[in-house]
């Protein structure tokens, strides 16, 4: 039914090839395990590193830029402010440039 017991899936080579195959099949399993491990930790040590000197570039080349955006947004909301209420001076009128206090 199942062919002669003396039928052997290892009968195809000697002891001493089977363990040579073995051999180089465990070689290529750990060839292939730490090349996938060092691939890993090269790409998560290149992501922080390169993460980190974009965010300083990004933070230098911003700074500045945000600091005078948030003085002029200040200023207009403070110039604002001060229109509401009546306290800016109208220039169109000469006779009407004087400043008055803002009650709120």
């Amino acid at each position: 039914f199942f062919g002669a017991m003396d039928d052997d899936v290892w009968d195809d080579c000697s002891p001493e090839e089977f363990d040579q195959k073995h051999r180089e099949q465990e070689w290529h399993a750990m060839q292939h395990a730490y090349h996938k491990v060092g691939y890993i930790e090269g790409m998560e040590e290149g992501k922080v590193q390169y993460t980190v000197q974009g965010f300083d570039q990004g933070w230098q080349d911003a700074f500045p830029v945000g600091c005078t955006i948030g003085q002029l947004s200040g200023a207009a909301q403070a110039l604002t402010a001060l229109a509401e209420c009546g306290a800016l001076p109208d220039v169109r009128d000469p006779d009407k440039a004087v400043l008055s206090e803002c009650s709120a």
